[in-house]
């Protein structure tokens, strides 16, 4: 896989599941948008999210890439797309550049509860 989603925390408002956490690139980007793997036993949905916020960090204070939602039909299709900031091209497929791997994406994310 890709990307591991690290949970660092969750929780419920009673109707809605947030999630907090970051996504951390390894292996290889494919075109089209990494899979953000949502099947972590604690996201207790079969519903794919509601609201999903993803922003990534430099240690340099500049980023060389921008990360975007896809969103998906299915909890197993939600995807994370890279592009350059400069140029606004996607990242080509195949290994992950340094910069991806040694920033992870922050993301927030809201699930629809229990069903």
């Amino acid at each position: 896989m890709a990307l591991t989603l690290n949970i660092t925390d969750h929780w419920s408002d009673t109707k809605r599941l947030h999630v907090i956490g970051n996504l951390v690139a390894s292996g290889n980007y494919v075109a089209g948008g990494d899979i953000i793997p949502f099947n972590n036993p604690l996201i207790k949905t079969s519903l794919p999210p509601v609201y999903v916020d993803i922003q990534v960090y430099s240690s340099t204070g500049v980023s060389t890439y921008t990360y975007s939602f896809k969103a998906g039909t299915t909890l197993a299709n939600q995807k994370l797309m890279i592009f350059t900031t400069t140029g606004g091209l996607e990242l080509a497929a195949g290994a992950y550049p340094a910069p991806v791997i040694n920033n992870p994406a922050a993301l927030y994310a809201i699930f629809h509860k229990f069903i």
